[in-house]
């Protein structure tokens, strides 16, 4: 099984005060293990699967746990 990344501290601060900038992120849900990758733009959060769902980033990450900035490469 695979060991729980820690959440980061500042991220995660950034993220409820919707303050994040631009850019892919690395989250999990705070119960749980299942990373996913988002994006943000404009603001608004969208999951990186190819589905459009957009959330305002202080109500994503109510539930989740940002773990890591990550590059910005395709």
């Amino acid at each position: 099984m695979a060991t729980r990344k820690n959440a980061d501290a500042i991220l995660n601060a950034q993220a409820m005060d919707d303050s994040l900038p631009d850019g892919k992120y690395l989250t999990s849900p705070k119960w749980g293990y299942s990373e996913r990758r988002v994006v943000i733009k404009d603001g608004n959060v969208s999951l990186i699967n190819g589905r459009k769902h957009e959330f305002s980033q202080s109500y994503f990450f109510e539930v989740n746990d940002v773990l890591e900035i990550l590059p910005l490469l395709p």
